[in-house]
C-alpha cells in the first residue's frame, strides 16, 4: 500500500511517497494531473510542468524530484522524495494558497504488489480524502 506524506517547514515544501505495505510495489505507470488534466513530459517534466501551472506567480525551485519509471521497485518501508521546494523566504505562499495548490494536483500510480499478485492504483487524491 502506497501513501504520500506532507512537510512544510520553514520555506520548503515536501511530497513524500512511502510504501507502507508487506511487500515490495513494482511501478507499472506514474502520472501527475493538475486540475484532473494529466500533465505530459519524460521523466521529471511532469513535476516541472505541474509546478508551473501550480504557482505561476511565485514559482519555487524545485530542489529535487523523483521518476518512478515503469518496473522500477519501492521496498516494503521504504520512502522517497517525490519532490521538495524551495519557496523565497520574502514570498513564501501562504497557508490557503499551498492547500488550493495541494487540492489541484494529484499523482497517480499503478503498481503491482509482488506478495499479492495483484495490480492496485494509488491516487494521492482519493486517499487522503474521508469521501
Amino acid at each position: 500500500m502506497l501513501n504520500t506524506w506532507q512537510d512544510f517547514s520553514k520555506n520548503r515544501y515536501k511530497i513524500q511517497l512511502s510504501n507502507i505495505g508487506i511487500g515490495p510495489a513494482l511501478i507499472d505507470s506514474y502520472c501527475v494531473f493538475v486540475d484532473d488534466k494529466k500533465i505530459e513530459g519524460v521523466n521529471t517534466e511532469p513535476i516541472a510542468k505541474a509546478v508551473s501551472i501550480l504557482f505561476p506567480q511565485n514559482t519555487p525551485q524545485i530542489l529535487y524530484s523523483a521518476y518512478l519509471a515503469k518496473g522500477s521497485a519501492l521496498a516494503t518501508n521504504q520512502s522517497i522524495d517525490v519532490v521538495v521546494l524551495e519557496f523565497d523566504p520574502s514570498k513564501l505562499p501562504t497557508p490557503s494558497v499551498l492547500e488550493h495548490a495541494i487540492n489541484r494536483a494529484k499523482l497517480v500510480i499503478k503498481y503491482t504488489s509482488i506478495y499479492q499478485n495483484e495490480t492496485f492504483t494509488y491516487d494521492s487524491y482519493k486517499n487522503h480524502r474521508d469521501d
